[in-house]
Order: C-alpha cells, then sequence, then structure tokens
C-alpha cells in the first residue's frame, strides 16, 4: 500500500490536535478529541492473503469507545443553586494526577508482522515522549527486531490521549512517519493506538501496549504491523 493511503489519515490526525488542543474545558476537549480522531482511522479493505495481520480496526474501534465512554464522565461544570443564583462549585474528582504534561523514557518488547514478505520476528527497543498539554504530545522511538538481516525501525509519532483519572489510564492514539534499515533505508508512515497505565504510588510509573500499521512509502516495499508491550518512567 503506497504512502497516498497514509497520508490523508496523518493530516486528519493533525488536524485533531489543533482543533482540541488548548481548549479550557476538559470534558469538551476530550469529547472533541475522541470523535475528531475517530474520523482518522484507516479503513482498510480485508486482506484475505494474510490472515494472520493484527485486527487494528478493531483495536482502534474497541479502544476509542473506551474513551468516549470516559469522557461522559470527565471534567466538571459550574451549577446555581436556589433562586438567588448562587453560584455552587463541585466537588473535586478524585484521581490521579499522572498524565500532567511533561516527559518520560521507556523500554519496549514486541513484535514484527510483515504483511506479504518475510517471517514474524520478536524484538525490543526503547523511546522518549514529552507531552505539551494533557492530550498532545510527541514521541521517538527506536526498535531491533530479529528479521533475517535484522529490522532497525526509527518513528517519530503526534500523540493523542484521552486521560480517564478516575482509573489513572489513558487511551491514546497515534500517527506519524518513520524510517526502516532492513539491507535496504525505507521509508513509511504509520497510524496505530494503544493504552497506558499509571501507577501514582510507584512515582506514576507506567505499563502500556499498543500497535502501529506501517504504510509504505514505495508501492514495491511490504506494509508491516509492529505490537509493543513497555514501561514508561517519567522525569
Amino acid at each position: 500500500m503506497g504512502c497516498n493511503h497514509a497520508v490523508a489519515p496523518l493530516n486528519r490526525l493533525l488536524g485533531c490536535a489543533l482543533e482540541v488542543g488548548f481548549h479550557p474545558m476538559a470534558a469538551v476537549t476530550q469529547s472533541r478529541l475522541v470523535n475528531c480522531v475517530f474520523g482518522a482511522l484507516p479503513k482498510n479493505k480485508p486482506n484475505p492473503a494474510r490472515q494472520t495481520q493484527l485486527p487494528m480496526q478493531s483495536i482502534f474501534t474497541l479502544l476509542i469507545s473506551a474513551a468516549l465512554v470516559s469522557s461522559a464522565h470527565a471534567g466538571a461544570t459550574t451549577t446555581y443553586s436556589g433562586k438567588s443564583g448562587k453560584v455552587v462549585q463541585p466537588m473535586a474528582q478524585a484521581g490521579c494526577d499522572c498524565f500532567a504534561p511533561g516527559a518520560a523514557f521507556g523500554v519496549f518488547g514486541g513484535g514484527i508482522f510483515p504483511k506479504e514478505d518475510g517471517a514474524d520476528a520478536a524484538g525490543g527497543g526503547v523511546l522518549f515522549d514529552y507531552f505539551f498539554t494533557e492530550y498532545i504530545g510527541f514521541q521517538g522511538s527506536y526498535g531491533l527486531f530479529a528479521t533475517s538481516s535484522e529490522h532497525h525501525q526509527f518513528d517519530g509519532s503526534l500523540v493523542l490521549r484521552a486521560p480517564i483519572t478516575s482509573l489513572c489510564v489513558a487511551p491514546y492514539m497515534m500517527g506519524g512517519a518513520g524510517m526502516s534499515v532492513n539491507g535496504d533505508n525505507n521509508t513509511d508512515y504509520h497510524l496505530g493506538a494503544g493504552i497506558e497505565a499509571r501507577f501514582a504510588s510507584m512515582d506514576c510509573m507506567g505499563l502500556f501496549v499498543d500497535g502501529t500499521y506501517h504504510f509504505a512509502a514505495d508501492d514495491q516495499d511490504s506494509d508491516f504491523t509492529v505490537g509493543r508491550v513497555g514501561v514508561k518512567f517519567r522525569f
């Protein structure tokens, strides 16, 4: 699949970030984020030649649905009491504060699943991410996978997340571009989704799982999926 199939969803994902990035109401921001990024999901036709391909569309739908449910409970609104119209501030909602803006370093293990050429292979890598707001951030990652000639994957991603502070978890979507080195240097574009849980009692250490589908920029190269499970540390 060529790059034209990936560029439109990536542009849509970037538009979501610009649309909801700095809205002052958390509930409105989260709801807009979920509805907006749902439209960026790639709608691939089924490929009978590769039945073992990860069901990325189903993963996307499940995670976005979870975020949509959480958005109905997020945020706080001002209410008025009695005929005097006295302003009554609602009680603060309990929840973790682990998804504030800031940086984190992570390590992960996982696998690479080629769509056509080559066999599935295990691997791992490192990542760094920085969130400018509670909802929008950037991630850079490097992965090494044990294919026949060692697949090195370098990726840069825009990340949009929808924290559920009452549970201290955050579903997220990511999209961007990268380069793979596996005998040849190849460019690709990617879209993916995942979920992260953080533990306030452990200095907000995070555990995450995600998957990304990589669209080869050259039609002669094969698309592939990367699945990751890892841990993050804030600093």
